[in-house]
């Protein structure tokens, strides 16, 4: 877990290959960070750059490269970097990952698995040809989570009856149920809001104890980020 300065920051939600709605969306951070008089402006990312929209590898581009001046990115791990990581280790013309938006990522670096299958012996090399080293070392080096001193950042959620501190990476890039159905007892041991993607909903569920961002931009919906800044209330900022 790394920990950030105080201070606003700007919360992502899931991107999943759809680029032209997060610059539209970054524009609208900027604009918003500016109307407030900030000179700082860090916005984080929660995950799922890749899969299902159509182009992940100018997402990747985008948030490997450096920044435009005055802005800081941080950007997490989600799950589908760690099966777009895993198939580029051992590429599987079978693995799940095809069917989970994997095909349109490789589509974005102008590959196609009917291409592949003609020479499977030869797919390690066809996909380390396409995927720039840049992208690679970018999601290896994607951090779990991020906490401030009243919010903890991650792709998926938290185990709620364990501290933040005890959590493990399988928990944090895929729960689902056991996090999103909790409700927080007195003594729960969570001391921050939990601010996380991974799970889409219509619209952003801005709770006492945590906050989804994730508003389904592969399948129709926004791309929403949430302004956060100490105690105060979030505030949403969307794009259509």
């Amino acid at each position: 877990m790394q920990i950030l300065d105080e201070g606003p920051l700007y919360a992502v939600g899931d991107i999943h290959g759809h680029l032209a709605h997060y610059d539209r969306l970054e524009a609208a951070i900027l604009a918003d960070a500016h109307a407030r008089g900030e000179d700082r402006v860090r916005i984080v990312t929660l995950g799922d750059y890749v899969d299902r929209g159509p182009d992940s590898a100018g997402v990747l581009d985008r948030l490997s490269a450096p920044p435009p001046p005055g802005v800081e990115r941080h950007s997490l791990k989600g799950n589908h970097e760690v099966m777009f990581e895993q198939f580029l280790q051992a590429p599987d013309l079978n693995a799940p990952w095809l069917d989970m938006g994997g095909r349109e990522t490789l589509a974005s670096y102008g590959l196609y698995t009917d291409q592949m299958q003609t020479v499977p012996r030869h797919a390690a090399q066809m996909v380390q040809s396409v995927v720039p080293q840049e992208h690679m070392d970018f999601m290896a080096g994607l951090p779990l989570a991020f906490s401030t001193r009243t919010h903890f950042l991650c792709h998926a959620g938290v185990d709620p009856m364990r501290p933040l501190d005890e959590q493990d990476e399988h928990t944090l890039l895929w729960i689902r149920n056991s996090f999103l159905n909790h409700e927080v007892p007195p003594d729960c041991v969570l001391d921050r809001v939990i601010v996380h993607g991974h799970t889409p909903c219509k619209q952003p569920e801005l709770l006492e104890w945590r906050i989804n961002v994730d508003t389904g931009v592969y399948s129709g919906g926004p791309l929403t980020a949430v302004r956060l800044d100490g105690i105060d209330l979030p505030c949403v900022i969307q794009t259509d």
